[in-house]
């Protein structure tokens, strides 16, 4: 009750009819009232001693999808990490190598259905791609057991489910790939992240943004990133015939969601190799790329604005488009490309999950801004002016936001910084 109420809340505010306000406030002191009504739920059976891991894993999802709506970002990826944090050792005393299709379905039958064993994946990845706290040891152990089931993928995949599926344990694989890359010590920014000015405002020291900090070499671990090239290769043939079944075919659900597959898929390709690029200048290689994220992106926003069908809503919970369009928009110095992302981060006003598209449109339009100080029209932003964001703290609920990037080749970097509000 408490998250379909702010959801009203969400609506009402963005459509700003006459005497939305009141509205807006009223919905907004309901969500408030049950939120409360439910924790105090949540606490007393659990001094009762009668909560269960459901129980237990559906109140961490249910609470991060709160305050996700409220703009508690950090809050909202605390949960989201506890909830994980009850899951994985599950997993690891159950999901034994040798039998690890059995144990899966014994999870399912006994103790949760699919669907929520899905949907943690796709809260691991909000984490994996907002803040996360776990070392690369925990990131190496789940990336090994990714790769067992990863290797079932089958030459043709029969349904979208299937196809969901097997991307769901690729992507995740490869967002902790990404995360192994990162340099910076966790001590380091837990410690930086309790310095802030604003309460609850998330904030990303340096070194923590995906893709602030490439070094060259790596070896081994650039070897090991195109072994996961493959299997994003292998899962697109295999999936290729469906997604053109579907193209041809008129269930609109279906077509946004092969959409929003293809467009993580191309993301993940981009974000792997990005771990090993040190000049922005190479990202001018993925214009077809960039181009197609973009039209895919285009056609699902054009879906889920639709007031006529049951998604109509601001907050989504799952890994979209947002994400790939701060890619797109941070990324790309095509400017007719770049333009279209921006657009559609702010015609769509959309949540997902901790990823909101209108601080992303904001970030995005003042990164384009600094790189195209003293370029003509019709040129390409040359290499002194590229910019790339390397620490940010954003206040959601506040909305305002601190940006920091460096600007020009790593050896001459100038440091750039701005507050933004919307």
């Amino acid at each position: 009750m408490a998250i379909g109420a702010l959801g009203k809340q969400m609506k009402a505010q963005h459509q700003r009819s006459s005497g939305g306000l009141s509205s807006s406030t009223k919905h907004y002191q309901s969500a408030l009232e049950q939120y409360h009504k439910s924790l105090r739920g949540m606490r007393k059976a659990i001094a009762s001693g009668q909560q269960d891991l459901r129980k237990a894993l559906l109140a961490s999802l249910l609470i991060f999808c709160f305050e996700s709506m409220l703009g508690n970002q950090v809050t909202a990826a605390l949960h989201a990490a506890r909830g994980l944090t009850l899951l994985h050792p599950w997993k690891a005393g159950n999901r034994l190598h040798k039998r690890a299709r059995a144990t899966e379905n014994t999870w399912e039958a006994r103790i949760l259905e699919r669907e929520l064993l899905e949907t943690f994946h796709a809260l691991d990845l909000q984490v994996l791609l907002f803040i996360d706290n776990r070392n690369n040891e925990a990131h190496r152990y789940t990336m090994a057991r990714l790769n067992l089931m990863i290797k079932a993928i089958p030459q043709q995949v029969q349904n979208l489910e299937q196809a969901k599926r097997f991307w769901q344990l690729i992507f995740s694989r490869n967002c902790h790939f990404n995360q192994c890359m990162q340099l910076v010590g966790l001590e380091v920014v837990q410690e930086e992240r309790s310095d802030t000015p604003w309460e609850g405002s998330a904030k990303f020291p340096k070194g923590v943004l995906l893709l602030s900090d490439a070094v060259e070499g790596r070896g081994l671990l650039n070897e090991e990133q195109l072994r996961y090239q493959d299997d994003i290769a292998r899962w697109t043939s295999a999936s290729t015939p469906l997604f053109i079944e579907i193209a041809a075919g008129t269930n609109e659900r279906e077509k946004v969601c092969a959409a929003i597959l293809q467009v993580q898929a191309i993301v993940s390709r981009i974000m792997l190799a990005g771990s090993f690029i040190t000049s922005e200048m190479a990202y001018d290689v993925y214009l077809p790329e960039f181009t197609t994220i973009t039209t895919l992106c285009d056609s699902v926003f054009l879906y889920l604005g639709s007031d006529d069908h049951e998604f109509a809503s601001r907050f989504h919970f799952d890994i979209g488009i947002v994400a790939a369009l701060f890619l797109v928009g941070s990324r790309c110095r095509f400017d007719i490309v770049r333009r279209k992302a921006l657009d559609i981060l702010f015609s769509a006003n959309i949540r997902e999950g901790m990823w909101d598209s209108l601080v992303v449109g904001h970030i995005t339009h003042w990164l384009r801004s600094i790189e195209l100080e003293h370029v003509k029209e019709g040129e390409m932003i040359p290499v002194e002016n590229r910019a790339i964001l390397n620490a940010m703290n954003v206040d959601l609920f506040g909305r305002r936001a601190l940006l920091m990037a460096s600007q020009g080749p790593k050896d001459c970097s100038l440091e750039r910084t701005a507050l933004i509000t919307w």
